[in-house]
């Protein structure tokens, strides 16, 4: 059902899917030139459930250099596994960037990729084709993934968001041809905050790679102002693991993506 396995990382399954892309507990200073930090769960406590329970409550210890933190996780297993996430954070020092809800997933190429990085007789390779946001006004903003050849970073502004996620949306084989990674069983996670975030942005950081074993894409939500050291950070969030529903966006989706170069 879930896996909590090196660093902060852990990823869910539900019904009839395939482990794909990570959540983890936090992003700190992620694509800086002064280095990433990386916290990691340093304990666990798992209560044991009674015979009738359908949830799993676990409790964690996160450490680093820069933080310790302790957090709840209610995980709800099914057709969509949803997995409830409190946090508590004390910073030791102050970094530049303090990243909520991260997700790290994997964009080789597809649709969208005029040409491929390898000759390969698969059509697309990704756990992840787009990461989907929610504002409180009411808007939806879609933004398909690449494989570029530089990093990219792009922030949107938000207020009090009502949601995002990276989702993987083709879910017909053919789009894959790939009987081992069976990338249209990937599971898409959508981020639901509770309670008001406040003034921030969502990241999207997309990083060059030359193979589909590299986790290159990662979005979180940076707020925009945190309390002084010593101040507890404290959040909330539900994780939906699951695959695409017609209800993110409520409106209409393109169909098809063609792309190439314009003859001279």
């Amino acid at each position: 059902v879930a896996v909590f396995l090196g660093a902060s990382y852990l990823r869910a399954v539900a019904r009839k899917q395939n482990y794909g892309l990570s959540a983890r507990a936090l992003a700190l200073d992620t694509a800086l030139s002064s280095g990433e930090e990386f916290p990691y769960f340093k304990e666990f406590w798992i209560i044991k459930p009674v015979e009738e329970s359908t949830r799993i409550k676990v409790y964690a210890l996160v450490d680093s250099p820069s933080m310790s933190g302790a957090y709840e996780f209610i995980i709800k297993p099914g057709k969509e596994t949803v997995i409830d996430v409190k946090g508590t954070v004390f910073r030791r020092k102050d970094v530049q960037k303090f990243g909520i809800a991260p997700l790290t997933s994997m964009f080789f190429y597809g649709k969208n990729s005029s040409q491929r990085p390898v000759d390969d007789f698969r059509p697309e390779v990704h756990n992840s084709d787009g990461l989907l946001m929610s504002f409180s006004s009411g808007e939806w903003l879609w933004h398909p993934l690449v494989n570029s050849r530089v990093l990219i970073m792009n922030s949107f502004s938000a207020v009090n968001p009502s949601g995002f996620g990276l989702l993987q949306r083709d879910l017909n084989f053919a789009a894959y041809q790939d009987l081992e990674a069976r990338y249209e069983n990937r599971h898409s996670v959508w981020i639901t905050p509770r309670g008001k975030w406040g003034k921030g942005h969502v990241e999207l950081i997309q990083i060059p790679t030359d193979s589909e074993l590299n986790d290159n894409i990662m979005t979180f939500w940076v707020p925009e102002k945190l309390p002084g050291l010593g101040t507890p950070i404290s959040f909330s969030y539900t994780m939906s693991w699951q695959y695409p529903d017609k209800k993110r966006p409520p409106g209409g989706r393109p169909e098809r993506h063609r792309s190439g170069l314009r003859a001279a």
